[in-house]
């Protein structure tokens, strides 16, 4: 698939995908999701491992890694109830700072 396509299936721009794919940008929850849903993988498979606990630069806990594989349980739907609770939460404590 290109980048171009991805794009258009995911309403974000063709330079927004080049700059993920290349780490030039740390997408948001939401648009990992939307963009784990065209392509029909979980969003722990857009994830690398090194961000998963694999450096030892990152401490991630294994609770953290349980709330990961339980996203990837739930249906669209919940996700994006828990993805749209989880942006609000992030805009609320930035609002703070």
């Amino acid at each position: 698939m290109t980048q171009g396509t991805l794009a258009k299936m995911t309403n974000l721009s063709r330079s927004h995908i080049a700059a993920i794919e290349a780490d030039a940008y740390n997408p948001s929850l939401l648009t990992l999701q939307s963009i784990a849903e065209v392509l029909r993988v979980p969003v722990s498979a857009l994830i690398d491992e090194t961000f998963l606990n694999l450096n030892e630069n990152i401490n991630m806990s294994s609770d953290l890694l349980e709330v990961i594989k339980g996203f990837n349980n739930l249906d669209f739907n919940s996700r994006q109830r828990l993805l749209g609770y989880l942006d609000g939460l992030l805009e609320t404590s930035n609002a703070k700072k």
